[in-house]
């Protein structure tokens, strides 16, 4: 897939206008909701995830951009996740 970018200045009320190329990528859905932050000087655009992170099934406990469960499933594949975090972390600052 070819990336696509562009340079655009946010107007006085901070909106970016999203060019029709992009719009007319693959995939790219202008009638979902999109989740947008601002991570190491980068400003990021994700399709919102309503599901569960890891099962996909019923909404209940949000986890970053994404929705738990209260099943064990969900649970032990989170502590999984936040375990395997804390290891890279670990390993990276020695």
């Amino acid at each position: 897939m070819k990336n696509v970018g562009f340079i655009r200045k946010a107007d006085s009320p901070g909106r970016i206008v999203i060019p029709k190329e992009i719009c007319k990528i693959p995939g790219f859905d202008t009638d979902s909701l999109s989740f947008v932050h601002w991570q190491d000087r980068q400003l990021i655009f994700e399709e919102y995830q309503k599901t569960r992170a890891f099962c996909g099934a019923c909404p209940a406990l949000k986890f970053d951009t994404k929705i738990l469960c209260g099943g064990a499933d969900c649970y032990a594949d989170l502590r999984l996740h936040v375990e395997a975090q804390k290891e890279s972390r670990g390993n990276s600052s020695k």
